[in-house]
């Protein structure tokens, strides 16, 4: 089961007349600060869980909010919504939520001319877990709290005390009491292997009243959760959440209730979850964040036999089912697919309150062409949060263009341009696709001796030299590039080439003051001209992007071709 689209939206914050296609596994909602990635999260959380908004919700306060949300399920799911479905596709159902003024509840109807009526009770059976970066995970993780993740700590005691037989009498016997703290350890530690962290229950010696009391949670050192880090809070507190909605549902209804809210799968029964992240990656390093969503991915897929194996334990269920939606600013993040990455932006050129959503499900590029792809994805990834993209050939201009630019007075993260390296020209074509698609604007800058094989692609420029380094080299003079030798150490290399010319270079002066030393104009530009050939085997030989950077700081005049990629890049967003 999942939300493969919001339909249409009427009167809801800044998405009103949006329209958002899904993936059926994972999604990221990708765009800037305040454009509306929550607004959306918080739309499924309205729609699914609250059943309720509110007077801030609604773009006018008079008017009532309508959303329409198609669910997609496969055969196994039929019957999920009794004999609910969509009469031109019996594997979906399209629903209607609709709240005519803010002091009343929503009211659910199937799509049809009559407008059938849902039951609110019937939504809820699809479940929904957001977790947002707000939330405060100390709190919530404590075996003394009896509401949220400390609810399912005190679960876990109970189940504990059931499975060993412990009655209230045993409880304050200490050797006792370490079987309890071995067995509850044993389920945390299943959720310890999806994280990869060593959160334990320890005994707290200075409660002993009672179980709850006595216990506490930390690493193996004894150190308090708190000490160790929001990040473990957050990943950790995902898996007690997750557990303590299947426990709710669960307590709440009789056993056959329950049982019928569960989705019957190739004879396993599984829970249904909606789950939603806003921003997962903060208080995590890049390592940790692609880590945690690797995990999450693998929990919801039923991957991880551990977590499986506890939900049987505890609830004698064989896994879950559902979707993942994530709102995240984290290029580390984003898995490798397109298709699961949702854009929301601001047209250049448009009011601060016009946004525009591309969907990566919506596009469909040629598998061979996808695969090329890859083998730049890390950089790709970083650049879906630009306005625009600058693709690069490879180290050495993308060593350059930061220099050109910061001397141009242009900043690339002031303006929202990301610089996309390349590692050769072959992928630009298909790059500049896969962009245009998500209505990112794109230029590439390549050598000229390409020009040939590229010249029909629009925005595509080219240096004036047959590559960068004769662009750079052409636009040095004698005495600039001397400094730049003098900057990698090679200057003495100038004694030799100055001689012929009548010149002799005394290296420990010059390299004391290199202002000094003077030669005359166009005697310059001959010396240029005439190691030209010999110079530029030598930039050939040794590119990489800190050399580029030095070159294209020392350089005396910006070659003309870079100066036009960057002027072009000021007007694409202004």
């Amino acid at each position: 089961m999942y939300i493969s689209e919001i339909k249409e939206i009427s009167n809801y914050r800044n998405l009103s007349g949006k329209t958002i296609k899904f993936n059926a596994t994972m999604n990221f909602l990708i765009g800037e600060n305040n454009i509306g990635k929550t607004n959306i999260l918080e739309l499924l959380n309205i729609f699914l869980f609250n059943g309720k908004f509110i007077e801030s919700d609604f773009a006018e306060v008079l008017q009532p909010i309508e959303i329409k949300l198609i669910i997609g399920y496969d055969a196994d799911e039929v019957g999920f919504f009794e004999d609910n479905f969509d009469v031109d596709n019996s594997n979906a159902i399209t629903l209607i939520a609709k709240q005519d003024s803010v002091d009343e509840r929503i009211n659910y109807f199937h799509d049809t001319p009559n407008q059938t009526k849902i039951s609110a009770t019937m939504i809820k059976k699809m479940n929904i877990l957001y977790y947002y970066a707000q939330r405060m995970p100390l709190k919530e993780v404590d075996f003394r709290k009896t509401n949220g993740s400390g609810k399912v700590l005190n679960y876990l005691i109970q189940h504990s005390l059931e499975t060993m037989g412990l009655e209230e009498k045993d409880i304050l016997k200490r050797t006792k009491l370490k079987g309890i703290v071995k067995d509850v350890n044993k389920q945390i530690n299943s959720l310890n292997t999806i994280t990869g962290d060593k959160v334990n229950a320890y005994l707290d010696t200075d409660v002993d009243k009672v179980v709850c009391r006595m216990l506490g949670l930390g690493d193996e050192n004894g150190r308090e959760l708190g000490s160790l880090g929001e990040g473990i809070q957050y990943a950790f507190n995902i898996l007690l959440q997750i557990v303590e909605i299947i426990h709710n549902t669960k307590i709440m209804r009789k056993p056959e209730n329950f049982e019928e809210r569960l989705i019957n799968k190739n004879g396993k029964k599984l829970f249904p979850l909606f789950l939603l992240l806003d921003e997962p990656e903060v208080h995590q390093h890049p390592y940790r964040q692609r880590s945690l969503i690797k995990k999450i991915k693998e929990l919801m897929n039923n991957e991880n036999q551990v977590f499986v194996d506890l939900l049987k334990e505890l609830f004698d269920v064989d896994g879950v089912i559902g979707q993942i939606f994530i709102a995240t600013h984290s290029p580390n993040i984003l898995l490798n697919d397109y298709r699961q990455f949702i854009r929301i932006f601001h047209p250049i050129g448009t009011s601060i309150n016009e946004i525009s959503i591309v969907s990566g499900c919506s596009i469909t590029l040629d598998n061979t062409m996808y695969k090329h792809l890859l083998r730049s994805f890390l950089y790709l990834k970083e650049a879906m949060f630009s306005k625009c993209v600058l693709f690069v050939e490879g180290d050495t201009e993308n060593g350059a263009m930061p220099v050109f630019a910061d001397r141009m007075n242009f900043d690339y993260d002031e303006n929202g341009v990301g610089v996309v390296k390349l590692d050769g020209a072959d992928s630009v074509e298909n790059c500049m696709k896969l962009y245009a698609e998500f209505k990112i604007k794109t230029i590439a800058m390549i050598d000229r001796d390409k020009k040939d094989k590229y010249s029909h692609i629009p925005d595509v420029l080219f240096t004036k030299g047959k590559d960068f380094e004769e662009d750079i080299y052409d636009n040095f003079t004698l005495t600039d590039y001397m400094k730049y030798n003098n900057c990698i150490g090679k200057i003495g290399a100038f004694v030799n080439i100055l001689r012929p010319y009548g010149i002799t270079l005394n290296v420990p002066n010059y390299r004391n003051n290199p202002d000094l030393f003077t030669v005359d104009t166009e005697l310059q530009k001959q010396i240029m001209v005439d190691i030209k050939s010999s110079e530029l085997t030598v930039l050939r030989d040794t590119k990489n992007a800190s050399k580029a950077a030095l070159l294209a700081d020392y350089v005396t005049v910006i070659p003309k071709s870079f100066q036009k990629v960057i002027k072009k890049l000021k007007e694409e967003v202004k």
